[in-house]
């Protein structure tokens, strides 16, 4: 373990990659570019202080913040643009069932967080949900599956649907245009 405490956003280990690029002389002349994407896709907004802090050691006082300051400033970080409110409520109904059984698992006690990607699950169910309620045929016991296929591709939106990860948008090819947040540390 770095020593990052546990509200660090990032994987432990960036701190020291950051470090070790600065010392090999590759952040200093603008030749490279770091790109940091949260580990496991978690919401970047966990974070607890301002956004320029993200390279601050807060446990071992190496002395070596300055160094990490000038090479995060060649690093860009990117995650997933999502409503924070909806995702904590999300998160807090999650760790509530998990400790239930079948599961019996605490979140809290395993000092994990609920990764993004369980609600981009749960959007799907219900963007799934949506479109069988608009087609699925009760008198036939049948679906449409053209027509389901065409609801969802073709939708402007969907009405109903309260996203945890945000409206849904899909691309020419029905895939779901994600919304993302870059940060650069001046």
């Amino acid at each position: 373990s770095s020593g990052i405490n546990a509200e660090w956003p990032l994987r432990p280990g960036v701190r020291d990659i950051m470090l070790q690029a600065y010392d090999a002389g590759m952040t200093q002349k603008n030749e490279y570019v770091f790109l940091i994407v949260p580990a496991n896709y978690f919401p970047l907004f966990n974070w607890k202080g301002p956004i320029d802090d993200l390279y601050r050691d807060t446990t071992q006082k190496t002395g070596r913040d300055e160094d990490a300051r000038k090479a995060f400033q060649s690093a860009f970080i990117v995650n997933a643009d999502i409503e924070t409110s909806l995702f904590s409520s999300f998160e807090k109904e999650v760790k509530k069932r998990a400790r239930q059984a079948p599961f019996k698992y605490d979140f809290d006690e395993s000092k994990r967080k609920v990764p993004l990607y369980a609600a981009n699950y749960h959007d799907a169910v219900l963007l799934w949900a949506y479109a069988m309620e608009h087609h699925y045929d009760s008198n036939n016991n049948t679906i449409d599956v053209t027509k389901l296929y065409n609801k969802v591709y073709n939708a402007s939106s969907f009405k109903g649907i309260n996203p945890i990860t945000g409206d849904i948008e899909l691309d020419k090819y029905g895939d779901r245009i994600n919304k993302f947040r870059f940060w650069h540390l001046d």
